[in-house]
C-alpha cells in the first residue's frame, strides 16, 4: 500500500438527508454519448442536440446555462447539473454526450432519476462511458475502513489500495481507494466532507452493465450494494454487511 493526495469528487446530497433512517443510494455521475438522429433524412447533429437538450430541460426544468465550447468539443451547452457537448474530435466525434453530475442526480427524487435514466436510453440510444453511485453512510468513518485494510482483515480484488489522511480545517477525514484511475470498477471510502461516502466509479463496459441493471431491477441500491461487495468485502465487520447488503 501506498500513500497519495486524493482528490474528492464534488460534494452533493447523496445518500441520508438530514434526519433520515435509511440509506438512499443514488448516482453521483452519469457520463456517456447518443449516436446522431437523422432529420428530413439526413444525420443532423444540431436536431440530436436540441432533443437532447429538451430532455434535459424538462427534468432540471430551472436550471440555467449558456454555450461554449471545450479542450475536446467544439460546442459546449454548460449547465450547472448537466452539460451536452458536440463537436467533438478524435474518439468523440460524431456523437453526442452528455454529462450529468452529483449535483443534478441530488435534485432527483429516486423515481425521476430513474426515469431520466430510462428516458435517455430508450429515447436517444444513450450508452454510459462512466456511472458513479454514491451513499453516505452515518455511523462508519474512514479510519474504521483504513484500520481494517491495515490489520488485513478484508477480501479484495483491488491491486492497487491507498490510503490517504486529509485536513480540512479543523475537521480530520480521509480517504480509502480500492483500485486505481485505470480501474473499470474503482471504489472510494471519504469523510473528509462529512458521513463516510462510498462511491464505486465504474467505466467502460462495467457502466454499461450497471446502467443496464439499474434499469432491469428499477433501483439503485442493489446495484450500488453489488459493486461494492465485487471491489471489497469485510468478512467480520458487521456494520459494512448491513450497509452493503441491500
Amino acid at each position: 500500500m501506498d500513500a497519495t493526495t486524493a482528490l474528492l469528487p464534488p460534494s452533493c446530497n447523496t445518500g441520508v438527508e438530514q434526519g433520515a433512517t435509511t440509506l438512499t443510494p443514488r448516482p453521483d455521475w452519469a457520463h456517456g454519448s447518443c449516436p446522431i438522429e437523422t432529420y428530413g433524412g439526413q444525420m443532423s447533429e444540431r436536431w440530436s442536440v436540441e432533443r437532447i437538450a429538451m430532455t434535459l430541460r424538462d427534468y432540471f426544468p430551472g436550471s440555467t446555462g449558456h454555450e461554449g465550447r471545450s479542450r475536446h468539443f467544439g460546442r459546449v451547452l454548460q449547465h450547472r447539473e448537466y452539460s451536452v457537448s458536440w463537436e467533438g474530435f478524435g474518439d468523440t466525434k460524431d456523437k453526442v454526450h452528455i454529462q450529468v453530475r452529483g449535483e443534478g442526480w441530488a435534485d432527483l427524487p429516486e423515481a425521476e432519476g430513474l426515469e431520466l435514466l430510462r428516458y435517455l436510453t430508450v429515447a436517444h440510444r444513450f450508452t454510459a462511458s462512466r456511472f458513479d453511485l454514491a451513499c453516505d453512510v452515518p455511523g462508519i468513518t474512514a479510519s474504521d475502513v483504513e484500520d481494517r485494510v491495515t490489520a488485513r482483515a478484508y477480501r479484495s480484488r483491488a491491486r492497487e489500495i491507498v490510503l490517504t489522511r486529509t485536513l480540512k480545517g479543523a475537521k480530520p477525514g480521509g480517504t480509502v481507494r480500492f483500485g486505481s484511475g485505470a480501474s473499470d470498477r474503482l471504489l472510494r471510502a471519504y469523510d473528509a466532507r462529512g458521513p463516510l461516502r462510498i462511491e464505486v466509479e465504474l467505466k467502460r463496459g462495467m457502466a454499461s452493465a450497471a446502467v443496464a441493471e439499474v434499469l432491469r431491477v428499477r433501483a439503485f441500491a442493489p446495484v450500488w450494494g453489488s459493486n461494492v461487495r465485487a471491489v471489497v468485502e469485510f468478512p467480520d465487520w458487521a456494520e459494512w454487511g448491513e450497509v452493503t447488503s441491500c
